[in-house]
């Protein structure tokens, strides 16, 4: 419990402090956020399952990772990073031809991690960019 402690405290030592030098810097550490709130949701449901479910787990951090950071370092189509998810997800089922292994109710778990951490944390950043009084009164109502 004191490591969860400890760590939670560092962490938010970085937010803030990426929060108030940079938007880009703190587009990155969200990412990082992002990648471990995703590892979460994604071991939750997963911890016992085969180890080729590594790579539905990559491809899923690489897909929320561009919705992530878009807008802050490049720029793509918003239904560009909507499709993206579905066809890169999906294609593992035709792939491993296995349903005990991956099926499509494990592709629609995955994209709602994808869409939900993605989404929710590119707003966060959006929100940075914006104004930052704004993005540090939802901290504090949030933590």
């Amino acid at each position: 419990m004191k490591k969860r402690t400890i760590s939670a405290i560092i962490l938010l030592i970085i937010l803030i402090g990426s929060l108030i030098i940079n938007s880009k810097l703190f587009g990155l550490v969200m990412m990082g956020v992002a990648i471990l709130g995703f590892n979460e949701f994604f071991d939750i449901k997963y911890q016992n399952k085969n180890k080729k479910l590594k790579y539905i787990q990559l491809l899923g951090i690489i897909s929320m990772v561009l919705i992530v950071l878009n807008k802050t370092f490049y720029q793509i189509e918003m239904n560009i990073l909507i499709l993206l998810p579905i066809i890169i997800l999906s294609l593992p089922i035709i792939i491993y031809n296995d349903n005990e292994l991956y099926n499509i109710e494990d592709c629609l778990y995955t994209l709602g991690i994808v869409y939900f951490l993605g989404l929710s944390f590119q707003n966060i950043i959006y929100l940075r960019e914006i104004d930052i009084t704004k993005c540090i009164f939802i901290f504090i109502i949030a933590f």
